[in-house]
């Protein structure tokens, strides 16, 4: 019995000292220095956790909280898998793949170049002046009839405007028929006569008619000069009008102007022949592009901007005078070549 007890005592002991080798001893014979230790487990000298930001990792605090850059929450330093500090670059920035995706951060190559400076400018379609006409009348009279009667009316060159009657079209007539009479013996005369009334705007077929008919037409019908759209009609039924008066207003639509409003803080950076990129709202984000041909030279004293004019082309006119507009116009620089990169890139 004596016996038994010793091996049971002695069996227990040699399991403890095999369980204490293994707890203490299995490990690697040499000490684990301070610094391995906080490089292994992300702590301070003291033992207290390190926490750090994923978008800014110089910055290490002891305590949870806010990183004092971005503003976002503190998190342990073991959660970023990164380098421990002693060798972690102060400028370097190094985030997880989670917060990288969370902050949809993307990269660009750095380049060499001239830099180009853009300038972003509203503004609107307008009616390109240089295709204005003015339908005036080159003699007295009264309207009779108006055969186009409200703005926005297409009209084509030679369409019919309006009849009028007027003592002086009845006197030029009449000298027609006259000199016609008389062409081979005074062919200056008569060539005078016709003249006038193609001067005032009548077609030759009209001329001819009256010359063929030989009769004097106490009404003749006025036609359009020009193509376009009638933008103004300054005329009635019966109405007198008088030598000079301004009857129709036309505008051709095929090439408009975009005005812009630029600042006189951006005007100095402005020139001719700067290239405009632009789009009109109502047509779906369709970007246009052209160039300045024109910058106005007196400042506007209320709203202090001075008009930045671009003509372009108006297939089906689609762009009407009106429609708000957006430019992005690219100047050129005198300056050498200089590293660019994005200014969204630059954080402060």
């Amino acid at each position: 019995m004596k016996t038994k007890n010793i091996l049971i005592y002695s069996g227990l002991l040699l399991g403890g000292l095999l369980f204490g080798y293994l707890l203490f001893g299995g490990g690697s014979s040499e000490p684990q220095s301070m610094e391995e230790h906080i490089a292994e487990t992300h702590t301070n000298a003291e033992g207290n956790v390190v926490y750090t930001c994923s978008m800014h990792p110089q910055v290490r605090e002891d305590e949870p909280g806010d990183c004092p850059i971005c503003g976002m929450e503190l998190i342990p330093a073991n959660e970023l898998g990164e380098d421990n500090a002693s060798t972690q670059n102060p400028n370097a920035v190094k985030i997880s793949q989670a917060a990288m995706a969370l902050a949809d951060i993307q990269t660009t190559e750095v380049r060499k170049e001239i830099p180009v400076q853009e300038t972003r400018l509203p503004g609107k379609v307008v009616v390109n002046q240089n295709l204005v006409s003015n339908i005036t009348a080159h003699f007295p009279g009264r309207v009779r009839e108006l055969y186009v009667d409200f703005t926005g009316d297409y009209v084509r060159k030679g369409q019919r405007l309006a009849s009028i009657y007027s003592p002086e079209l009845i006197t030029a007539q009449r000298e027609l028929l006259e000199t016609a009479r008389f062409k081979e013996q005074n062919p200056r005369l008569y060539e005078s006569a016709r003249r006038k009334l193609m001067l005032w705007e009548f077609p030759e077929e009209t001329i001819d008619q009256i010359e063929r008919s030989g009769e004097v037409m106490q009404e003749l019908d006025f036609f359009a000069p020009v193509s376009g759209y009638v933008s103004d009609i300054s005329i009635s039924r019966e109405d007198h009008i008088s030598e000079g008066m301004v009857m129709y207003r036309i505008a051709d639509l095929s090439k408009v102007w975009i005005e812009f409003e630029a600042y006189e803080t951006v005007i100095g950076r402005l020139s001719k022949g700067d290239e405009v990129a632009f789009q009109v709202s109502s047509l779906g984000g369709q970007t246009f592009k052209g160039e300045v041909n024109f910058i106005e030279p007196f400042l506007n004293a209320d709203s202090r901007t001075v008009k930045v004019r671009v003509t372009t082309e108006n297939p089906n006119t689609r762009m009407k005078p009106g429609m708000f507009a957006e430019g992005v116009i690219s100047s050129g620089s005198n300056q050498t070549e200089r590293m660019l990169i994005p200014r969204s890139a630059v954080m402060w």
